[in-house]
C-alpha cells in the first residue's frame, strides 16, 4: 500500500476525494470497494447537519461532522455533529426526519407532534 494512502475509518477500504456538483468536499470508497456501501443521506438531512454545526459555531463552540466515539461498554457510535463547549461538555446531535403517515407537506404542529409519539 503506497504511503500515503486514504482509507475510510470503519471499512479500512481505499477512499477517494470527491468535490460535489455544489463544491463540498468529501472521501467516497474506492470503485473496486465489495462491501455494502451505506445508504446516501437526503439533502434535507445533510442540510440539517450543515445548519447546526453552522449555528454551534456561531455560538463560539466547536463542531464537528460524522464523529466516531466508542460507549462505556465498548460499542462503536458514529454521531451525525459533536458540539464540544469550551468547558470541555460534548453533545452529539442525530438529525432524524421522518414523515409521518400521510403527511401532506403541509399541517399544523400539533397534528405533526401527534404523529410522530413522543418527539
Amino acid at each position: 500500500m503506497p504511503k500515503y494512502t486514504l482509507l475510510m475509518p470503519l471499512s479500512g477500504w481505499l477512499a477517494i476525494p470527491k468535490t460535489s456538483v455544489r463544491d463540498f468536499r468529501f472521501f467516497a470508497h474506492h470503485p473496486s470497494y465489495t462491501g455494502a456501501l451505506p445508504k446516501a443521506e437526503s439533502y434535507a438531512h445533510t442540510r440539517l447537519k450543515i445548519d447546526v454545526v453552522k449555528a454551534a459555531r456561531a455560538l463560539d463552540y466547536h463542531a464537528e461532522l460524522e464523529v466516531a466515539g466508542w460507549s462505556p461498554d465498548g460499542a462503536e457510535w458514529i454521531t451525525d455533529v459533536l458540539v464540544t463547549k469550551s468547558d470541555g461538555e460534548k453533545n452529539a446531535f442525530e438529525m432524524q426526519l421522518v414523515i409521518p403517515p400521510g403527511f401532506t407537506g403541509s399541517a399544523p404542529i400539533h397534528a405533526v407532534k401527534g404523529a410522530t409519539g413522543p418527539y
